[in-house]
């Protein structure tokens, strides 16, 4: 072993080496010397690289640490977005959006910035469709959206056709994109129209809402489990009730403005005590009133506001099943059916909890899964349809009840019907259209001659249908709402129109 000495400092520090490491400190201090002479200061460099890179690794680790912060804590106020901030006060006026959700962009700059940090929530696509439907309707001359009329280039004229009614059936709608939902898996069972500005909603598997103009204008998961039903409250296009099958909760839900990172609407109140299971059916009546039937064997009505749902009248020792569906003509009067193959009519005035009218068996034993008012035409009339391969008519000012049972529309090899097909009135109640198990086709039923008018292949039995104005049919097929237009002579297109 030797012992070096370390001149550089006025204390001489001693170091014990070997042979070997003597030799390498001098190999290192002749080549540094070399590199000094050729201008390069080796250590010099590595100093300053392992300084940047500390720099760095310090930058990226406050970053990384903010990043962290914004995403996990749920408390930081979203801010709102101020695109349409300019001419809100015009939007709230002509779609009734609320007042309270409006950023009126007014108070000092400091103000604004304060605002901004506290809001949630910002204008759908729903909102701004609205907001431009207004705008061409009102340049229309206040056009009336909302009545039942045909464009002359859809009439099918017959010159050898002298029937007051005759149907040819239905085409799609021309120049109409599918309406489609890449989130909806297995399909939708139930369809709505604001009639307004044309807004469909469509509802179903996921527990998913879908709102379409000609596209898609808002997806969003409003229930756990299916979402038995979605409906524009009346006179409100920018709010919406829907039905959870699984959860059994009812939700409304301004759908004019929505989470500015999530993108879900505005949840206004939810109850999840109307119901004590599923809810399998939900009818909107009014801008009030709701009417919800359920797997606990009741029916009930309730009333609506911006901050609550609250239960009225429930009605659970009648049914002895599922109640499958429930549909009010009126405010006082409702028709319901179910599992236990009973329909019953209901008048709201009357304070006991029976039904002023019964229809027993009336499919045959076979559970009742739809009913429907013909609320356009002949007011007193219902249909209903069942497991077996009817759709029934009736008359409740009848003693019987049952006028008619219209029977082709299921394909005729099917022997046992398993399909939940919901028929319809349309053409102003003259007319029934339905789908049908194995079919892959809609058919008309003529209400005046009882008898099937046509039968169309679709090319799918739809897992949902429903009339809109104007005669169209919207039929849904898994994640697509088609819309069909009615084919049919100009005598019928003038009857319904005069």
């Amino acid at each position: 072993m030797y012992i070096v000495e370390n001149n550089t400092n006025s204390m001489s520090r001693k170091q014990y080496l070997t042979e070997y490491e003597l030799e390498r400190e001098e190999r290192i201090k002749n080549n540094q010397e070399k590199m000094k002479k050729m201008g390069i200061d080796v250590l010099a460099g590595r100093s300053m690289m392992i300084t940047s890179n500390k720099t760095r690794t310090k930058q990226n680790k406050k970053k990384k640490k903010r990043r962290s912060f914004s995403d996990n804590n749920n408390n930081v106020p979203l801010r709102r977005s101020t695109r349409h901030s300019a001419t809100s006060t015009t939007a709230v006026k002509l779609v009734n959006f609320d007042d309270d959700n409006i950023n009126t962009n007014e108070g000092n700059a400091q103000g604004k910035e304060e605002e901004e940090d506290n809001l949630v929530f910002e204008t759908s696509a729903v909102w701004s469709y609205c907001r431009e439907k207004e705008t061409t309707i009102t340049s229309n001359n206040n056009k009336d959206t909302t009545a039942a009329r045909v464009d002359n280039n859809n009439i099918t004229n017959d010159n050898n056709n002298n029937s007051n009614f005759k149907l040819g059936g239905y085409k799609e709608q021309h120049n109409c994109i599918k309406l489609v939902d890449e989130s909806v898996k297995k399909g939708y069972y139930s369809i709505d129209e604001e009639r307004n500005f044309g807004l469909i909603a469509a509802a179903g598997d996921g527990g998913i809402v879908s709102i379409f103009s000609s596209s898609l204008l808002m997806s969003y998961k409003a229930h756990n489990g299916w979402c038995s039903n979605a409906q524009f409250l009346k006179n409100s296009p920018n709010k919406i009730i829907t039905a959870g099958g699984m959860d059994g909760t009812v939700a409304l839900w301004n759908i004019a403005e929505q989470n500015a990172k999530q993108k879900i609407p505005i949840l206004k109140t939810r109850n999840g005590d109307i119901h004590e299971s599923g809810i399998f059916s939900m009818h909107v009546f009014d801008e009030n009133n709701i009417f919800t039937s359920s797997k606990d064997k009741s029916f009930c009505c309730s009333t609506v506001s911006d901050s609550s749902i609250t239960v009225v009248r429930r009605f659970n020792s009648f049914h002895s099943g599922v109640v499958k569906c429930v549909k009010a003509k009126n405010a006082n009067m409702i028709a319901t059916c179910g599992n236990d193959g009973v329909v019953g009519i209901w008048d709201l005035r009357v304070k006991d909890e029976q039904p002023i009218i019964q229809f027993e068996n009336a499919h045959g034993g076979c559970a009742v899964n739809f009913v429907d008012w013909n609320v356009e035409g002949s007011s007193n009339q219902l249909l209903t349809s069942a497991f077996d391969d009817s759709i029934n008519l009736w008359d409740i000012r009848n003693n019987s009840g049952l006028v008619y049972r219209f029977r082709g529309h299921s394909h005729p090899g099917i022997k046992k019907i398993r399909m939940l097909y919901c028929p319809t009135f349309t053409f102003d109640g003259k007319a029934i259209v339905t789908a049908g198990e194995g079919s892959s086709s809609l058919t008309i039923y003529d209400i005046g001659k009882q008898r099937k008018v046509c039968s169309g292949n679709i090319g799918f039995d739809p897992t949902c249908l429903q009339s809109l104005s104007g005669g169209r049919i919207a039929v849904a097929n898994k994640r697509e709402v088609s819309i069909f237009l009615p084919v049919y002579s100009l005598d019928i297109y003038q009857h319904m129109t005069n």
